[in-house]
C-alpha cells in the first residue's frame, strides 16, 4: 500500500504580437490518493565493481481529479461536455539498472 501524491503547473504564454502584449498565467493543480505496487527482479554482479539489474512489474497509482489549493478542479471541456482532469500513473513497468561501486 502506498500514499500518492502528485503535482502539476500548467503554464499559459499568450503573446498577441499586433498589440505588443504578453499574458502569463500560472496555474498549480494537486492530487492525491491511495495505491500499490507489485514487482520483481534481479540483480547480477558481472565483476567486482560493475553490477546489472533488472525489475518488473505493475503499480496502481491512480490520484483522481486535479485541483487547485482552494479545492476547484481542472475541467476542460471537449465533445460538448465537461471532463474533470485526473492523475493516473498506473501500469506495467520494466527497470533495468547498471551499477558501479567506487
Amino acid at each position: 500500500m502506498a500514499l500518492c501524491w502528485g503535482k502539476t503547473v500548467v503554464r499559459s504564454d499568450t503573446r498577441i504580437p499586433d498589440l505588443g502584449v504578453s499574458f502569463v498565467t500560472e496555474d498549480r493543480f494537486t492530487a492525491q490518493g491511495t495505491g500499490f505496487l507489485g514487482s520483481i527482479g534481479m540483480s547480477h554482479d558481472l565483476t567486482d565493481r560493475f553490477g546489472i539489474g533488472t525489475e518488473i512489474g505493475y503499480r496502481h497509482f491512480p490520484m483522481g481529479d486535479l485541483e487547485t489549493e482552494a479545492g476547484n478542479p481542472w475541467v476542460v471541456e471537449y465533445g460538448g461536455t465537461h471532463h474533470a482532469m485526473e492523475l493516473d500513473f498506473s501500469g506495467a513497468f520494466l527497470l533495468v539498472t547498471l551499477s558501479l561501486r567506487l
